[in-house]
């Protein structure tokens, strides 16, 4: 049977069922004696009225709500699984007498760091890990230990440790066991294994008994195990429990105890102070007293009283290290002799009970005996206040306080501390900043903790980020989490402060509060100081250059709002105030923002942005520009107005005043004499008859134009712009600019030569001559050369063609004044007379083409027969002669048969007579002069023989 002292059973009686929650599955693994340990399950308070037992799945497995086969597959979906590296706190070499060693799936585990005494460490089994060989590795850290203390989730021969199930078998079976469990324990130490696995238990008995044989049906008063007990069959370290042992669960030399008796008997605390703090074992009890206060040997040997009537008389009780704890009872005498009422009232709540005395009247109160259950359960104070007026003094009491009991009193909180907050930040007020990036939020109860920051004035900016809540007028607060992702959640936080501000820099204070619901720490050190930033702006469309718009826009963009001004040449009729970040179009004009600027060229003109805040950007400078509204005017044009001899191949250049370009419309050329050779551009698609380069327009006719014609230019009025867009006023008639082509030369001598077969003559300008009414150097060309002589310039004057003169071939040419001064000769190479075709030009393009001189060659040689040929037939005879024939010195005129004599000798055939003659070309056709074959057709008398000769 297991024996509480009065303690335990105080605390069994508070905690109830959820006590042994945590039971054990296994035997001291020594015979040693036990431990006297004992783990007291508490209720850990989070919030007024808010109670949780260290694992609520195990009371569920308790209420019936589980089966113990289901053990193993309970929801983990709310357990905190923490890093092995952090959580194993191994100290070697420190004076650790016990281990209590936690798995990570015992659900508020965090409770135990706030239970256990100095000199017991707490080891946490991370849930990712494998906890068996978490938990061999880290037992080397130890030696000589008391007690090593296991907590975790098991079955029917199993626990739970981080994720693996370790069978009982591992462990009584595993070298690596034995040896740690052999070098961590002591001689005499224990491992005591708590498992979850009870059906049923009734805390009211003080005596409880473990039994196997109970498991099957286990009975209202006792507790089963559902495993078989561990062993390790190892050395000196081997220990079965029998059946029915009894085990002490009592592990106070390991936890806190929870239970304290304030007694007034047992020390003097002094008197006449309205403040008393007193020590009486582990804890300090703190009282505050809105009167002075004494304690007294007489009549109840020592007590706590007030000195006198004081109105609204309070006393304060706390315990000095912050704890919470149940009001368990209070020991009260009434010591005024009077009909009494005073209340109690608690921290959480306010939570209240009146409790009348009668006069002189000694009552002991406790929970449901002058105050309500669970109103005074996890407290950190009450109060005892007056609520009788007693000789005209309200609210007041005279009481002798002999005796209180706090239970289930927790560890001192532990506060949560902020560090690594850093003051001076600098921001420009149109960025961001995270001004907590190296914050540090600790709590050394693993206390979930929650965070309010706030600004000194909300106008200075925003705060954003993840789990943030903007509570209002700048405050903003992250719920209840824990303090890692608390911390998490502050480093990460973006302040965004208010832009434009109306001073330029400007310092926000960051008040940071955390707090775990018992106690929490504040911080102002953060501050950032914001710099106001001048708006950035910049070109987005300069003025066009050169433009004829005198109120151009300009284009530029700004990431701020306010207003603007011009400076320099410039200034604007538009609105100077911006409403809206991005691009902005404005109209320039002079500095008295309104009259139109001049034509003149614009290159110190800026703008400058200022934000709401006063804030100016830098001057951004206009690109230059030049703004000209004159139109070009013609300066000059080739061919000149009414200018006359033009060239019908030339160009007709056009120059203006300033550089041009095409704009729309036509540009006609046309033939005022006849109209047969005019002809229109479009500028718009001018081709290769106009082009412009800088201020001169050519217009290039394609083709000739007609020679000894009248034209003129005409332009339409928009034909023609400058590089500002302004039009030329264009030509709209024939008169303003028109001109004469060139009259082409006149052949005024062309009499021909006449030489003397072979021989040589001379062309002078007697023989050939041009002239020209423009009165231009005159140009001969041969476009046919002579065929039966040379044709040449006497270069040195022989007569004869010799080395050094110019042969005039296809296109060669002579002068007129070769002409004059008698270069040209002709020397004939045969009898045959001869000719040239030439073109006459003069120098501005006129021509006189197709022009013939002729050659008359005198034939002073007789032709001669080169050959005869008579037919076979003896009808006529074949002349070939050496040259063509005439019948006279003219050279004209057919041969006649007069003209020929023909004889016989020799032979029968006598007498010939010619009857016709015909050309020998073909035989039939008539003589008409120059044939070179003449067909002699003749008779003969008598039959010839052969032996005949003919004689022409």
């Amino acid at each position: 049977m297991i024996n509480f002292n009065s303690i335990n059973k105080s605390l069994m009686k508070n905690m109830g069922s959820a006590l042994v929650n945590m039971a054990m599955i296994a035997s001291p693994l020594s015979t040693g004696a036990a431990t006297n340990a004992y783990y007291a399950a508490r209720k850990a308070n989070y919030g007024r009225n808010n109670s949780y037992l260290i694992d609520e799945g195990l009371n569920s497995l308790r209420t019936g709500r589980w089966s113990n086969n289901l053990a193993s597959k309970k929801d983990r979906t709310n357990i905190e699984t923490a890093s092995s590296a952090d959580d194993l706190v191994l100290r070697k070499n420190v004076a650790v007498r016990e281990l209590v060693v936690v798995d990570s799936h015992i659900k508020n585990r965090e409770l135990f760091s706030k239970l256990i005494r100095p000199g017991v460490e707490l080891v946490r089994i991370d849930g990712n890990s494998n906890g068996f060989d978490v938990l061999m590795n880290k037992l080397g850290a130890y030696e000589e230990l008391d007690a090593i203390h296991l907590f975790a989730h098991g079955q029917q021969g199993q626990i739970l440790l981080g994720n693996q199930l370790v069978a009982k078998t591992t462990i009584e079976t595993s070298v690596q066991a034995f040896s740690r469990f052999n070098h961590t324990l002591k001689e005499g130490g224990e491992l005591r294994v708590y498992n979850s696995e009870l059906e049923n238990i009734n805390t009211a008995d003080e005596n409880l008994e473990i039994s196997k044989g109970d498991v099957a049906k286990p009975s209202a008063s006792k507790i089963s195990i559902n495993s078989e007990d561990l062993s390790i069959n190892k050395g000196d370290i081997n220990a079965y429990p029998e059946v029915g042992s009894i085990a002490r669960m009592d592990l106070s030399d390991a936890f806190h105890s929870t239970t304290f008796t304030f007694d007034y008997d047992s020390e003097d605390f002094g008197a006449n102070t309205k403040h008393m703090e007193f020590t009486q074992g582990s804890y300090t009890i703190k009282i505050e007293s809105t009167t002075e206060a004494m304690t007294n040997g007489s009549p109840f040997n020592s007590y706590l009283s007030s000195l006198a009537l004081a109105p609204e008389t309070v006393w304060k009780f706390s315990l000095a290290g912050g704890q919470t704890f149940d009001l368990e009872s209070l020991v009260i005498q009434e010591y005024r002799w009077e009909n009494t009422t005073i209340y109690l009232e608690a921290s959480n709540s306010n939570k209240s009970a009146d409790i009348s005395f009668s006069s002189g009247e000694l009552k002991t109160i406790t929970e449901g005996i002058g105050f309500p259950n669970g109103d005074f359960d996890g407290i950190t104070h009450f109060f005892i206040k007056g609520k009788t007026t007693i000789g005209g003094v309200p609210n007041a009491f005279v009481m002798a306080l002999t005796k209180m009991i706090f239970t289930n009193i927790t560890a001192a909180n532990s506060a949560p501390v902020i560090g690594g907050t850093s003051a001076g930040q600098t921001v420009n007020d149109i960025t961001t900043i995270t001004p907590f990036s190296a914050i540090t939020v600790t709590d050394g109860d693993n206390d979930s903790v929650s965070a309010t920051i706030t600004l000194d004035a909300a106008a200075k900016g925003t705060l954003s980020g993840t789990g943030l809540s903007d509570d209002g007028d700048g405050v903003y607060s992250i719920s209840s989490t824990t303090d890692d992702d608390l911390q998490s959640k502050l480093r990460a936080l973006v302040f965004t402060p208010t832009a434009n501000r109306s001073v330029i820099s400007e310092t926000t204070t960051f008040t940071v509060e955390v707090s775990d619901g018992t106690d929490s720490d504040s911080d102002n050190t953060t501050t950032v100081i914001s710099s106001a930033v001048g708006p950035v702006i910049s070109e987005i469309t300069a003025v066009t250059t050169p433009t004829n718009d005198n109120t151009p826009s300009y284009t530029f963009t700004t990431n701020e709002t306010g207003t603007f001004s011009l400076g320099g040449s410039c200034g604007t009729s538009s609105s100077t105030t911006i409403g809206g970040t991005g691009n902005q179009t404005i109209t320039l004009t002079q500095t008295d923002n309104s009259s139109a600027l001049s034509d003149g060229t614009y290159s110190d003109c800026t703008i400058t942005v200022t934000d709401d805040g006063g804030k100016a950007s830098s001057p951004l400078s206009i690109s230059s520009f030049t703004v000209d509204t004159t139109p070009p005017t013609l300066s000059s044009s080739s061919p000149t107005d009414d200018a006359s001899g033009i060239n019908t191949g030339s160009d007709i250049t056009l120059t203006f005043n300033e550089n041009i370009a095409f704009g729309t419309g036509n540009i006609e050329v046309i033939d005022e004499t006849d109209a047969s050779n005019s002809f229109t551009i479009d500028v718009g698609n001018p081709g290769a008859q106009a082009s412009i380069s800088g201020a001169v327009l050519t217009i290039n006719p394609g083709s000739n134009l007609d020679a000894s014609s009248n034209y003129s230019v005409r332009i339409a009025a928009t034909a023609i712009d400058d590089i500002a867009g302004n039009s030329y006023a264009g030509i709209t008639n024939g008169t303003t600019l028109n001109f004469t082509t060139n009259f082409p030369p006149t052949l005024t001598v062309n009499n021909g030569l006449t030489v003397n077969e072979g021989e040589n003559g001379l062309i002078d300008s007697g023989k050939l001559n041009a002239s020209d009414t423009e009165g231009g150097t005159l140009t001969f060309t041969v476009t046919t050369a002579v065929a039966n002589g040379v044709l040449f310039i006497d270069t040195n004057p022989s007569n004869t063609f010799n080395t050094g003169d110019t042969e005039l071939v296809v296109g060669a040419t002579f002068s007129k004044d070769d002409l004059d001064n008698d270069r040209v000769r002709y020397t004939n190479s045969s009898g045959s007379s001869d000719s040239f075709i030439f073109t006459v030009s003069d120098i501005n393009g006129g021509e006189l083409t197709g022009q013939t001189f002729s050659i008359t060659v005198n034939d002073v040689t007789a032709p001669t027969i080169t050959s005869l040929g008579l037919n076979n037939s003896n009808a006529f005879i074949e002349i070939f002669t050496n040259e063509g024939v005439y019948n006279t010195n003219g050279g004209s005129g057919g041969l006649e048969i007069s003209d020929i004599d023909i004889s016989i000798s020799g032979g029968s055939a006598t007498d010939p007579v010619i009857t016709s003659l015909k050309d020998g070309s073909d035989g039939t056709s008539d003589l008409t002069g120059g044939e070179s074959i003449i067909r002699v057709n003749f008779t003969t008398t008598g039959v010839a023989d052969g032996s005949e000769t003919v004689t022409i």
